[in-house]
């Protein structure tokens, strides 16, 4: 049953102890609106804001041994260097010659990011003495994306070392350690590539558009349609042609 109508004229309860009533006709807002008639729809809820982080890295953390990490030597250019991951889940990198360059010695790995995501590279890292290294984020064969590039200083305690870039295109990027040009050796406990305001994930097709019926041809009109001179012989040959070849 429906809420009686209050009386005309009737002020409503002042005060925070006043009972609420459904009726619609106490508020003097809403006297004038008639009543909704019928169940109404709930109202839409308020769209959640997501954003997606997920770590992209594999063996992040060196528990499964070397794999999918590469240690890149350039013995072209004098450099020597070998490396192992101890029972700590720790990469040891040995440094036996440098090389002159930080390029010339490399650990590294392959991940795919997404275009427009912005992303966290960071490593946890010492070495047997003060000594800078590099870190970089590159497409394959490429140059350091935006913000893709720093030289921490390394001491002989564990210290993380991080930092943020923008992916410029959806491709394979390289995370890379530039750890060549110096004879120090470098430990590394982790190394991470975390994703904010984007995901790896293909993005799903949108769906098909549902079918429009096909309309119903509109009925020729012979008197309009027709533009063929002496269509029905009536007026003999012209302007017919009789080809021949």
């Amino acid at each position: 049953p429906q809420a009686a109508a209050a009386p005309q004229g009737a002020a409503a309860p002042q005060g925070a102890g006043a009972p609420q009533t459904t009726s619609q006709a106490t508020s003097p807002q809403l006297a004038a609106a008639p009543p909704a008639v019928g169940p109404q729809p709930p109202a839409p809820a308020a769209q959640a804001q997501m954003t997606t982080t997920s770590q992209l890295l594999l063996n992040s953390e060196f528990s499964s041994g070397k794999d999918p990490w590469e240690l890149v030597v350039r013995t072209d250019k004098n450099a020597a260097a070998t490396w192992s991951v101890n029972n700590n889940d720790v990469a040891n990198v040995q440094i036996d010659r440098p090389g002159k360059k930080n390029w010339h010695i490399i650990l590294q790995q392959e991940v795919s990011l997404v275009a427009g995501a912005t992303y966290e590279f960071s490593a946890r890292m010492k070495a047997s003495g003060n000594r800078r290294v590099a870190m970089q984020v590159r497409p394959v064969g490429g140059q350091s994306v935006d913000g893709g590039w720093g030289t921490p200083t390394l001491g002989t305690s564990w210290s993380t070392h991080s930092l943020t870039f923008r992916a410029p295109s959806s491709r394979t990027y390289e995370i890379v350690l530039r750890l060549g040009g110096d004879r120090k050796s470098v430990q590394v406990d982790w190394a991470r590539v975390v994703g904010e305001g984007g995901d790896s994930s293909p993005v799903p097709p949108p769906p098909s558009p549902s079918p429009s019926p096909s309309p119903s041809p509109t009925p020729i009109d012979p008197s309009s349609s027709q533009r063929l001179l002496n269509a029905g012989f009536s007026s003999g040959k012209a302007p017919w042609e009789l080809v021949v070849r």
